[in-house]
């Protein structure tokens, strides 16, 4: 076995066998004689230098990189009630009253700023992205309430009298003495509504698809205080009676047509000045027959309101 030796002279390295250590050699490389020692050629063992790094004093009250003051942001998250004030100083700015009740822009205003402070509290978020999400929701919550406020009325009607609830599935009603009958979208159930105050009246009553619109039948006697009354007579009482119960606006009055008995059609404006009732009420000798339908943004020539009205059929009397 060889074992490796360097030469004094030359350094260089060179191998020779076992039986020639401690004994004179020649060099290879430089042809000098030079006793033969062997060398160790393993690596010399590697030195961990450790790595100091400075030390860093941080000051807990100093600005870090890119944050700004949560107060700010709580204060913008805010600015969502805005609307409501907005929304009770829009008819003096536009002149305009919307159909919509006061609670909507305080609904707006709640959920908006509750997003708001979603985007405050989210973690890992810089500080120019939550000032970018709070604005977009701003954004947002205020052209939603600015479009919300000057909706037109006429444009929800005009989709409602195309489309309707879209319920075909009707059912024929008529009330135990079979005095009248009428196609109803659900089960007809009595009621206690006073469609007209003070008149004895028996109501049934119904809720369309969706429990959105509200279906009415009564009928009964007519009061005695307007027994031989004339129609003029009779049909004034019948409007002051229904304006009074539902403590709205009367928007139209016009007679209507039905098995040629004497009938007459009214349109009211609720309350809420959403949601309008549909009435026709039909005169026929000493009795009274009316038929309503009530809902939100529901215009008398929808295509349910004149499908009750329409196939609504008094017997006649034996």
């Amino acid at each position: 076995m060889n074992t490796a030796v360097r030469c004094p002279h030359c350094d260089g390295l060179s191998r020779v066998p076992e039986t020639a250590i401690g004994r004179g050699v020649a060099c290879p490389l430089c042809a000098r004689t030079f006793t033969a020692n062997p060398v160790d050629l393993s690596p010399p063992p590697v030195r961990t230098i450790p790595v100091v790094y400075p030390i860093r004093h941080i000051d807990p009250d100093a600005p870090k990189p890119n944050s700004g003051p949560k107060s700010m942001l709580v204060g913008l998250a805010l600015l969502p009630f805005g609307v409501p004030l907005l929304w009770l100083l829009g008819p003096l700015l536009s002149g305009k009253e919307s159909f919509f009740t006061f609670a909507l822009p305080v609904a707006i205003a709640v959920g908006f700023s509750g997003l708001c402070l979603g985007v405050v509290l989210a973690a890992d978020w810089k500080f120019s992205t939550r000032i970018k999400g709070i604005f977009a929701l701003l954004l947002v919550g205020y052209f939603l309430a600015g479009s919300l406020y000057f909706l037109k009325i006429e444009w929800i009607e005009s989709i409602r009298k195309g489309f309707g609830q879209g319920n075909d599935n009707w059912t024929k009603f008529s009330p135990p003495d079979k005095s009248y009958a009428a196609q109803v979208p659900t089960e007809m159930t009595p009621n206690e509504t006073e469609l007209i105050p003070g008149w004895k009246l028996r109501t049934f009553r119904s809720t369309g698809a969706g429990n959105v619109d509200v279906y009415f039948l009564a009928d009964g006697l007519t009061p005695d205080t307007l027994k031989g009354a004339t129609d003029d007579l009779f049909f004034d009482e019948v409007k002051k009676g229904l304006i009074a119960a539902t403590n709205g606006t009367l928007v139209s009055d016009k007679p209507a047509s039905q098995q040629n008995h004497v009938c007459r059609e009214y349109v009211i404006s609720l309350a809420d000045r959403a949601s309008t009732r549909s009435v026709r009420v039909y005169r026929v000798r000493e009795r009274v027959f009316v038929t309503a339908v009530e809902g939100a943004f529901l215009p008398p020539d929808s295509r349910d309101v004149q499908k009750f009205f329409v196939m609504f059929y008094i017997t006649p009397s034996k």
